[in-house]
């Protein structure tokens, strides 16, 4: 059985913070992805839609009908980007390779990106009210 997806970051109390049953990067909105020299590092933005169910200062129920997480890969060894459109709704896995490495899957009809990292973080979470759902 692989290990939930949050327990793989090097911060997963950034997640937990928001949930007590942390969602699946199941049919989440990949909004943007970012390959950056430092640290070859490249950074997912997207949103899942499962509401906060623990209560932060910052947020405010009324406000908030979608969490914006931005997962930072870090140590980024291989990319490869085989499909991508203006509608990424995908699914993403992370999982711990024999060698301790990451592999990352981000998979749809429209949407295809694989890589191998050695680690990440959960540098983001935000609450927000996103109009289109």
């Amino acid at each position: 059985m692989n290990m939930e997806w949050y327990r793989l970051a090097i911060n997963p109390q950034a997640i937990l913070d928001w949930y007590t049953n942390v969602p699946s990067l199941s049919l989440v909105y990949l909004q943007a992805v970012r390959l950056y020299e430092k640290n070859a590092q490249i950074s997912f933005m997207l949103d899942i839609t499962d509401v906060p169910d623990k209560t932060l200062s910052a947020w405010k129920p009324e406000w908030c009908n979608t969490v914006s997480l931005q997962l930072d890969f870090l140590d980024v060894t291989s990319i490869q980007i085989t499909r991508w459109s203006t509608t990424n709704r995908a699914d993403i896995q992370i999982e711990q390779m024999p060698n301790n490495a990451l592999a990352i899957h981000a998979v749809s009809a429209s949407t295809s990106i694989q890589l191998v990292a050695q680690k990440f973080k959960i540098a983001s979470v935000k609450c927000y009210r996103r109009d289109d759902l």
